[in-house]
């Protein structure tokens, strides 16, 4: 998808119940599957934890 529109998007969750990330890494593949517009579709997870 060329041209004008929304290229990437991103969420920060603070204190996420811990079954979050694995919740996550299950559905975003299909989510990028069904939703993604071109080969560029993609997703990732990052933690950080301190």
């Amino acid at each position: 998808a060329g041209g004008l529109g929304l290229h990437g998007s991103g969420m920060f969750i603070v204190n996420p119940p811990w079954t979050l990330k694995t919740a996550l890494q299950e559905a975003m593949p299909k989510l990028v599957e069904l939703l993604g517009q071109d080969g560029g579709a993609k997703f990732t997870l990052e933690s950080l934890d301190g």
